[in-house]
């Protein structure tokens, strides 16, 4: 007998999912304040022009962010679309 896994968003569309337990919630604050934290830390403000050669690494942490939340969040999203 397979467990059912605990619904942690509801996926209105690919892009919009909406937390819908505690589990969802920290896993958008964990990544909203990662993403605080790459722009803290590369230095990022509006006055300074977006370069791809000097900011590839941003882009890289940006990544793996995106990545560990669509890895660690998959099997948990009830999907309506």
């Amino acid at each position: 007998m397979k467990k059912e896994k605990k619904i942690w968003f509801t996926g209105l569309s690919r892009t919009l999912w909406i937390p819908k337990s505690i589990e969802g919630w920290s896993a958008t604050v964990a990544v909203i304040s990662a993403l605080f934290l790459i722009f803290k830390i590369n230095n990022i403000s509006d006055d300074i022009p977006f370069n791809l050669s000097q900011h590839w690494p941003m882009l890289l942490e940006l990544a793996v962010v995106v990545v560990a939340l669509y890895s660690v969040s998959k099997g948990h999203v009830d999907k309506k679309y």
